[in-house]
């Protein structure tokens, strides 16, 4: 059982997608209180060392008509890290069991041992560096908080290593864009989304690194994207924005085990041809997002300078 007293009292916390600084929000009746305690199962399941809230996403909704009373939804999306002893991985538990447990919204959540972030922090990890320096910790296991130090980030190095995944991750997502071209040619339509399903990731991990300098080793499309959706909602609303193109994410996220391993796996002509159009302006904003990212990142260099 852990005591109660060791953890902070909810406070409302936005995202700010250019400079991560904190911003209070007006409380929604009902929430704060099932998210604390919810993060208190959370700690009790897993027994990590400390869990911060690095982001936190929420809409709003008020409805009013002739026919119906007025009515007011609102949705959230939560950003957690979990540090915890130990090397085993154990994201994808913790991951599924938020998936499974937490019914009052979105929680993506990472989990690192203590030895990864110190090593982390100490070669200028930015997102780490971030997460500590600005994020609100809910959790400790001895019962101390906010008594982390002010890390400092060389902004030049970090400006170094966007630029560099930049340039790595994108080209290969160009190759993968490539070859699905060839496979549409040579009507190898099941290969042709396996291709486009790469792009995508590859898409997804340049966006993440050059934008929280995270590295991410996930290959679930659904979860690239809401990280995705820390520091920008149009990715995910560019292949999730309609009904049809929901149909086409859920063929896209199926091609990256069935086209290999399901002999009823098929993908038409049709699908594989819009597919590959919509994967192509993916391409093209996940770029386009980058740059202006690191043209973001050398000015604030040029500032510190």
């Amino acid at each position: 059982m852990v005591p109660y007293a060791l953890f902070l009292i909810e406070i409302g916390f936005r995202i700010n997608h250019e400079d991560m600084k904190k911003k209070l929000l007006k409380p929604v009746e009902g929430q704060s209180e099932r998210f604390s305690t919810f993060v208190r199962e959370l700690a009790q399941k897993f027994n990590p060392l400390n869990i911060l809230k690095f982001g936190e996403i929420s809409t709003n909704k008020d409805s009013c008509s002739s026919f119906m009373p007025e009515q007011k939804n609102s949705t959230f999306h939560y950003y957690l890290l979990m540090v915890i002893e130990g090397t085993t991985r154990i994201e994808h538990g913790v991951q599924d069991y938020v998936n499974t447990h937490f019914n009052y919204g979105k929680i993506t959540i990472l989990v690192h041992s203590k030895e990864s972030v110190e090593a982390a922090i100490a070669g200028n990890n930015r997102f780490f560096i971030n997460v500590f320096n600005t994020g609100i910790q809910l959790y400790s296991h001895d019962g101390t908080f906010n008594l982390f130090p002010e890390y400092q980030l060389d902004k030049k190095i970090s400006l170094e290593k966007a630029k560099k995944h930049l340039y790595h991750r994108i080209p290969m997502a160009q190759g993968f864009l490539d070859g699905a071209g060839e496979c549409y040619s040579n009507e190898k339509f099941n290969v042709c989304v396996f291709m486009l399903h790469q792009v995508v990731e590859q898409s997804c991990i340049a966006m993440i690194r050059v934008f929280m300098a995270y590295r991410s080793d996930i290959h679930h499309l659904g979860r690239l994207l809401d990280i995705c959706a820390c520091f920008s909602e149009k990715p995910r609303e560019l292949l999730l924005g309609t009904p049809d193109n929901r149909r086409l994410f859920e063929k896209l996220m199926n091609s990256y085990s069935h086209a290999r391993y399901k002999d009823n796996f098929n993908v038409e002509m049709g699908d594989a041809d819009k597919l590959y159009t919509l994967v192509h302006n993916f391409l093209v904003l996940a770029k386009s997002l980058c740059d202006k990212k690191i043209d973001l990142l050398a000015r604030s260099v040029k500032i510190q300078d």
